[in-house]
């Protein structure tokens, strides 16, 4: 993808699309798609600066048990010892993007090495019956 805010659309709509035609359920396809939009607006703003010159490979897999996005992003690194969620109770314009992103996801994992971060987003998907996996379940 390349690093431009108008950019971030063409990646949410395909990775959206991509998940409906597995089944994912809606649920599922709002997290893909919020989640997704977030991280790449963060990655354009923030690591990039807004520089259009550049390109942010995104990756998508979808089995039967989850959907993990995968993007690499080789610009200014996100120091995640830094960040504080936001105090809900004291809005804000900006500054929702991390902390919404780990509400929906079920795991956000960020690795620095060889002059990348990888991001990997993952959402369990749900069973045919709408509820949770039973494997997953308390009980």
């Amino acid at each position: 993808m390349p690093t431009t805010l108008r950019c971030i659309d063409d990646v949410r709509e395909w990775a959206v699309a991509q998940v409906r035609d597995a089944g994912g359920d809606e649920e599922c396809v709002f997290a893909v798609e919020l989640a997704l939009a977030e991280a790449l607006a963060n990655i354009v703003r923030h690591s990039f600066r807004e520089d259009p010159n550049q390109l942010v490979p995104v990756s998508l897999t979808i089995d039967d048990e989850m959907v993990r996005i995968t993007i690499r992003d080789r610009g200014e690194p996100f120091d995640q010892n830094a960040y504080r969620s936001p105090e809900l109770d004291q809005p804000r314009e900006s500054g929702y993007g991390v902390y919404l992103i780990e509400e929906v996801m079920d795991e956000v994992i960020r690795e620095r090495g060889c002059g990348e971060t990888i991001i990997t987003l993952v959402k369990r998907r749900t069973n045919e019956g709408g509820g949770d996996d039973p494997r997953l379940s308390d009980g």
